[in-house]
């Protein structure tokens, strides 16, 4: 898929929730147009680029004697496969800002099956179901902080080394939260282009990353179970995003692979869908610029309006809740 076709993931105009806007809810105001809502919903900058998932299957002792010891994917113990998907990532406000946040920043990455290619919307009203199963889609996000949970992620920003790197970036690292967590990062994947078994059902994976507050003891990791651990950087340019850990991953068969597996994303700025991002403050901000007059919010001095208008038909359905956004759009 080209990235011409991913820059074009936009809807039909959306009605925003926010009427009349609320700055310190840190959400685009209504008057966006030609950007789906539940993709570019928040102020902040977006990258289009892929989502890779390298997994290490590792050797799972039975608990019994008399239990099949053979999975899918057994060929590859002792080594790695791959799985690469198309994304977009979000680096985004924390909303509101006036509530205190575990998190300088908020993040979000939508990935899907590279088989699967934008289409266009086929008459007024918009898809209501995928077409392609859970098993081809990842969410991956920092997550937000309740009265009684805190975020799956837990970062701080660094000033790590830039590799020769001449590009500003904020810089973060840190852990999947262990204590007052609600969710773990859960993934999911499609062996079937990579594994030998024949029955392509039992090649469709879905788990999570091991936490180390995990009460079970493993024979195939360490114990105490080491927090997956995460790192990245983003700048005008680009964006990476890198975690690792132990993880648990079944079929709907009931076969599972236990291992090591390493998530990176990947990608370059979309300006379009993107809010000017300030370099060098304490942590990130944003002059939000998208159906805003320029300097009404941040520290832009032009006063000309920036709305873009519609680019693309291409239409989008999305579900809301816990902070994900789901395409439905692919064949």
């Amino acid at each position: 898929m080209k990235w011409t076709l991913v820059a074009a993931l936009l809807a039909q105009p959306a009605l925003s929730r926010i009427s009349p806007y609320d700055r310190e809810d840190s959400e685009r105001p209504d008057n966006v147009t030609g950007l789906d809502f539940y993709y570019y919903h928040s102020v902040g900058t977006y990258y289009n680029g892929t989502f890779s998932i390298s997994i290490a299957p590792m050797y799972n002792p039975p608990d019994y004697r008399s239990e099949n010891t053979e999975y899918p994917c057994q060929e590859h113990e002792n080594s790695t496969f791959g799985i690469s998907m198309n994304a977009i990532a979000g680096f985004l406000e924390n909303s509101p800002k006036s509530k205190p946040t575990n998190n300088p920043f908020y993040f979000t990455i939508e990935a899907w099956d590279k088989r699967f290619n934008l289409t266009r919307g086929t008459g007024p009203t918009q898809r209501t179901s995928a077409n392609y199963s859970k098993y081809q889609e990842n969410h991956v996000y920092s997550g937000s902080a309740t009265s009684k949970y805190g975020p799956i992620w837990q970062y701080n920003l660094t000033d790590g080394p830039s590799n020769g790197d001449d590009e500003a970036k904020y810089r973060f690292e840190g852990r999947m939260n262990s204590v007052d967590f609600l969710l773990s990062q859960n993934f999911n994947f499609n062996a079937s282009d990579v594994c030998k078994e024949r029955d392509k059902e039992r090649l469709l994976f879905s788990g999570s990353l091991v936490s180390t507050g995990s009460r079970e003891k493993y024979d195939w990791t360490k114990n105490p179970v080491p927090a997956p651990r995460i790192s990245g950087s983003f700048g005008t340019r680009t964006a990476h995003v890198s975690m690792s850990g132990y993880f648990i991953v079944s079929n709907d068969k009931f076969d599972a692979i236990v291992g090591r597996a390493d998530m990176v994303f990947y990608g370059v700025i979309d300006e379009e869908r993107s809010d000017q991002l300030f370099m060098d403050r304490p942590v990130p901000e944003w002059n939000a610029t998208l159906g805003f007059a320029r300097g009404s919010v941040g520290g832009a001095n032009a006063a000309a309006p920036q709305i873009l208008g519609m680019v693309g038909n291409f239409i989008l359905i999305a579900f809301t809740g816990l902070s994900i956004a789901v395409p439905l759009i692919f064949f």
